[in-house]
């Protein structure tokens, strides 16, 4: 619920705390994700899933982080 309150308090213009570049970043690392393209092909055994592994914990990360900074923005408003 508060990723979805983030998209629509920035889709508003109510929230614009998350840069620019982190978006992009973000995007960028669900399209690497969804591309069927790999720097490491899938089928090698325990390495071809390691590079989607590490995009995908980067992209729960920067995520995590953004939600916490609008979390603390919300909680300030009320």
């Amino acid at each position: 619920m508060l990723a979805l309150g983030l998209v629509m308090d920035y889709s508003k213009g109510n929230y614009r705390e998350v840069k620019k570049r982190d978006i992009f970043l973000i995007l960028a690392g669900f399209l690497y994700l969804l591309n069927p393209a790999d720097i490491i092909p899938d089928f090698i055994l325990l390495f071809g899933f390691f590079d989607d592994l590490s995009v995908l914990t980067y992209i729960v990360k920067k995520f995590d982080k953004e939600l916490e900074k609008y979390d603390v923005w919300k909680n300030s408003r009320d």
